[in-house]
């Protein structure tokens, strides 16, 4: 298939630039263009894959320029300069084109740019659609509480290990920033941090937050929070939605485990979730909590995300019906409470649902683990019966 080119400039030059390519077995003159206010009308009807501009009509050609990044984003705009000095660049730049070259080239030097430049950019797009359908397919699961000690760690971690058995890719993010634990829960010895991410890197890339999650031995990658309450000033929503949105195109699942407030990071969680799995107990100082937190997920029209998993305790009056008419929010799930298995699983770090599967908590929430999978695979996503089949691969 040629690559089909279209020349814009003034006659004089439109003639040198036609005489470098058009000898190209490769590349197809689909049009050339001397006035500005023709060539997104000549871009619409001959369809070109790469246009190249001559820089001698001052602000013109970057206008130009702009029009196509904003308004043809498919086209790849190519600048030839007499000049092409720092500010020629720097304008370039601003406007969105990455290539500039002397207008003085010879023979084929042209043509062999443009069909490099056309093969990356190619390649480019193609990832850069592979990530978005990856995204789209990448579930991201919330857990939060409105209050601490009601099981939201344990939900998270066990729920990650438990999606994990399944043979589904699970991330799991300790974004309790201050004094999250799960590190602890699944006996990680020697980890890098969240802290220790952003300190090597402000704004960090798919490839070093690779190297600081760790493996833990279900499968799972785990993000741990910082060691220490100080560094969590130091990071930001932003970095964070950067984090989540690198995991997303190597992750079936981001399980994330939050503290117990709507700051800025938690807000951001919310927003980019596709479940929040919002846990409450049977007592009235939890309860009134979970009603103010379910009010503002729901001022931030995000309440249809709520999923309320229920932490029974048998030692009380409260009723299920109390709960759902108190927080106006149908209970999704419920978990038995077995304090003296949930602190055994911690002092040993392990999961409850491997060191205890048969324990009521822990067929709670392998229920939980298949009902998501069953809800957010009702858009052809893979089921869980359908990833079991397949060999796991970690992202390492």
């Amino acid at each position: 298939m040629k690559i089909k080119v279209l020349l814009v400039g003034r006659v004089e030059n439109l003639a040198n630039m036609q005489r470098m390519i058009q000898h190209d077995s490769d590349i197809s003159i689909v049009g050339t263009v001397q006035a500005e206010a023709r060539v997104l009308d000549e871009i619409s009807s001959s369809n070109p894959d790469v246009v190249v501009l001559h820089v001698d009509q001052g602000n013109v050609v970057f206008r130009i320029c702009e029009q196509i990044y904003l308004l043809r984003p498919r086209c790849i705009p190519v600048l030839l300069a007499e000049n092409p000095d720092m500010k020629v660049l720097q304008r370039a730049m601003h406007v969105g084109v990455h290539y500039v070259f002397p207008a003085s080239m010879e023979g084929s030097e042209l043509a062999n740019h443009l069909k490099n430049i056309f093969a990356n950019e190619t390649a480019r797009l193609s990832v850069l659609q592979k990530g978005a359908e990856a995204n789209v397919r990448s579930r991201i699961i919330m857990v939060f509480g409105a209050k601490g000690g009601i099981g939201k760690t344990t939900l998270a971690v066990n729920l990650a290990v438990s999606l994990a058995s399944r043979g589904m890719r699970v991330a799991l993010l300790d974004l309790d920033m201050q004094f999250g634990d799960i590190g602890i829960f699944l006996n990680l010895h020697s980890y890098e941090t969240l802290s220790d991410l952003l300190e090597e890197q402000n704004n960090p890339t798919a490839d070093t937050i690779r190297r600081h999650l760790a493996i833990h031995s279900s499968g799972v990658n785990v993000l741990c929070a910082p060691k220490s309450p100080e560094y969590a000033e130091n990071i930001s929503a932003w970095q964070i939605e950067k984090i989540i949105t690198a995991l997303r195109a190597y992750f079936d699942y981001i399980v994330i485990d939050t503290a117990t407030l709507f700051s800025d990071i938690n807000l951001s969680c919310i927003d980019s979730s596709t479940l929040i799995m919002f846990v409450t107990g049977l007592d009235i100082a939890v309860l009134r909590n979970s009603q103010k937190g379910i009010d503002l997920i729901g001022s931030l029209k995000q309440k249809e995300k709520i999923r309320l998993i229920l932490n029974r305790d048998s030692q009380t009056d409260i009723t299920k019906t109390d709960v759902e008419r108190i927080l106006g929010c149908p209970i999704w799930h419920s978990v038995e409470n077995d304090e003296k298995a949930a602190v055994s699983a911690i002092n040993e770090g392990i999961p409850l649902i491997t060191g205890f599967p048969k324990n009521k908590i822990s067929r709670d929430i392998e229920e939980i683990a298949a009902h998501i999978d069953e809800e957010l695979s009702a858009d052809g996503s893979k089921t869980v019966k359908q990833k079991k089949k397949q060999r796991r691969v970690f992202w390492r």
